[in-house]
């Protein structure tokens, strides 16, 4: 069952990095931030499916799950340290109330979360493994 549900949240996580690209363009965001999005979001998504999937779960060696530290790493500067009004400097100020590209960063993080937290459980199953 929880692997039905991960699959259906991998789903969603797409459609969600695809709407906020389509935003991002729209507000005249850093290009290589999208970029980053991409390739950070695609492959917790990735990942997911890796997981529970057996066959492709035991092809994965040890260095292809390194990223998650560094994209979990990366995820939670961007949304800590930096000002989304340098990364996305189209987004009018009169459009945004107060306090909204603060609770839009904190939803993307708990949104994010499970992908991070099952990403994490991969990388230590895997390390777990390997020192048997």
């Amino acid at each position: 069952m929880i692997e039905v549900i991960m699959k259906g949240y991998a789903i969603l996580l797409g459609l969600v990095v695809l709407l906020n690209a389509g935003a991002w363009l729209r507000f005249d965001g850093k290009l290589w931030y999208l970029i980053y999005e991409f390739i950070s979001m695609g492959y917790f998504i990735f990942l997911i499916f890796a997981y529970y999937s057996e066959m492709l779960s035991a092809a994965l060696p040890l260095w292809s799950l390194l990223p998650v530290v560094v994209f979990i790493g990366a995820d939670i500067w961007f949304t800590t340290r930096q000002d989304m009004k340098q990364l996305c400097p189209g987004i009018p100020d009169e459009e945004m109330p107060e306090g909204a590209i603060d609770t839009a960063m904190a939803l993307s993080v708990v949104f994010n979360g499970p992908a991070y937290v099952l990403a994490c459980i991969f990388l230590f199953e895997k390390i777990f493994n390997l020192s048997n």
